[in-house]
């Protein structure tokens, strides 16, 4: 029998926040938003979908997006994130897709971000262990555990009236790839990886 009740956590394990700010068609913009993702910018940073807005970091910046008006390091396709920058290649990165029709005609000419879940493989390799990744969008949908992230943070920007809010979610790369645990198979899917019986036995030394 099917189950329809809702899950409630009393206490999620990451941090949650809830954010009034102004809208924009340029999400780093507001200033709310701008400092959020700034006080959260570690090491090497790749900004995937940069837009018009920099931001300041001590560190390095490297913009990337596809329409060649905009003021960018580099300007392609971010399903070839790992081709052009190698796995482990930087400590945070952002993804602020155009994730609706409307904001993608806004922004890139009707371009959006249909093929988003294979982007998020990508950027799943190119993200160093322990690094993390800041994901902008109208859902909570993030790297998941699947593809080996733990949620950190969400965040919720609300800019009231008819917008409908705008979500981060801040995620933690595993130190370890899943590959390292061979009862694990990683997920394609976005779920939750699922364990499996490899036949491999372990003495009690070994558990």
């Amino acid at each position: 029998m099917n189950d329809d009740r809702p899950i409630v956590q009393e206490r999620p394990d990451f941090d949650l926040s809830y954010h009034r700010t102004k809208t924009n068609t340029w999400t780093f913009k507001p200033a709310t938003i701008r400092k959020f993702v700034e006080e959260r910018l570690e090491g090497r940073v790749l900004n995937l979908f940069a837009g018009k807005t920099k931001l300041n970091h001590d560190d390095e910046i490297v913009r990337v997006d596809l329409d060649e008006d905009r003021d960018a390091d580099y300007h392609f396709d971010a399903i070839e994130v790992r081709e052009r920058f190698g796995e482990n290649s930087f400590d945070t990165v952002i993804m602020d897709p155009p994730y609706s029709v409307i904001q993608s005609r806004k922004r890139y000419d009707g371009e959006y971000a249909g093929h988003f879940k294979h982007v998020r493989d990508e950027v799943s390799k190119v993200v160093r262990p322990g690094g993390r990744t800041l994901t902008f969008g109208f859902t909570s949908t993030g790297m998941a555990q699947s593809r080996g992230f733990e949620k950190e943070e969400l965040a919720i920007f609300a800019h009231g009236g008819r917008y409908r809010d705008t979500f981060c979610v801040v995620e933690r790369r595993f130190e370890r790839d899943l590959s390292e645990f061979p009862g694990i198979i990683a997920a394609t899917d976005g779920g939750k990886p699922r364990t499996q019986n490899t036949g491999t036995e372990h003495s009690e030394a070994d558990r």
